[in-house]
């Protein structure tokens, strides 16, 4: 599982085998991130669907020295190519 925290490193190619958060997802594909309720998104699109692969209590930013607040440190992280194309689909 390649874990991918910066759009710098977000292609096309390194999409497909990555996890990315819903924030690098939408910066990715140029959506407003504030017309996504990211609370919400799991329990609407990604529970109960195998697709998703959500992967929980991974370091937002791997090897940060600097303690964030629990929302900033421990994002969902989801399967690159779905959470992509579903936002593709939703917005």
């Amino acid at each position: 599982m390649k874990l991918i925290s910066e759009i710098k490193d977000l292609t096309s190619e390194t999409l497909p085998g990555s996890h990315i958060t819903i924030h690098l997802a939408a910066q990715y594909l140029g959506i407003d991130e504030n017309l996504i309720d990211k609370r919400e998104f799991y329990h609407d699109y990604a529970k109960d669907n195998p697709q998703s692969k959500v992967r929980f209590g991974i370091s937002a930013f791997p090897g940060s020295k600097i303690k964030l607040s629990k929302e900033k440190q421990t994002p969902q992280r989801y399967d690159g190519e779905w959470i992509v194309n579903m936002l593709k689909i939703i917005y």
